[in-house]
């Protein structure tokens, strides 16, 4: 999805339910997304690091964005706490039943496509429709469906 386009779909979030519901935290800066990304040894996607940079991180609508902030959304703490996540696997979300959306690291770099992860399945990451995080937090943040 284009920068543009998920602008246009924040615009028409903005002043509805899910917005009046979002507990957001205070957007990361360039230099924790640097510092994040040099400590864990890969590199995030744009549209995560745009995405958190104009809404934040936490409650987001109807979702959850994890952080690169320490924290209860942290990022790191949910790949070091929640046994069985591939090392491979970054939890960026979660569906309040165990399991995880998150990107697949390749060569040191996440992929921007948004994986599943089902502890059902014992967490094995699997590919979603959503080519990235925007695609994402507009089914899921933005939307009660």
């Amino acid at each position: 999805m284009l920068l543009s386009t998920f602008e246009d779909a924040i615009g028409r979030f903005k002043g509805t339910k899910a917005d009046v519901l979002s507990t957001p935290e205070p957007p990361p800066s360039p230099a924790e997304l640097e510092a994040f990304e040099r400590t864990q040894g890969f590199r995030l996607p744009v549209a995560y690091k745009e995405a958190t940079v104009r809404l934040g991180t936490g409650d987001i609508g109807f979702a959850n964005v994890y952080s690169v902030r320490p924290g209860p959304y942290n990022i790191a703490l949910q790949r070091g706490e929640v046994s069985g996540l591939p090392l491979d696997f970054v939890p960026i979300s979660d569906n309040g039943c165990g399991d995880f959306y998150g990107f697949v690291v390749c060569a040191g770099e996440c992929l921007p496509e948004v994986y599943f992860a089902d502890h059902e399945s014992d967490y094995k990451a699997v590919r979603t429709k959503f080519t990235d995080l925007y695609e994402y937090l507009v089914r899921y943040a933005f939307n009660a469906a």
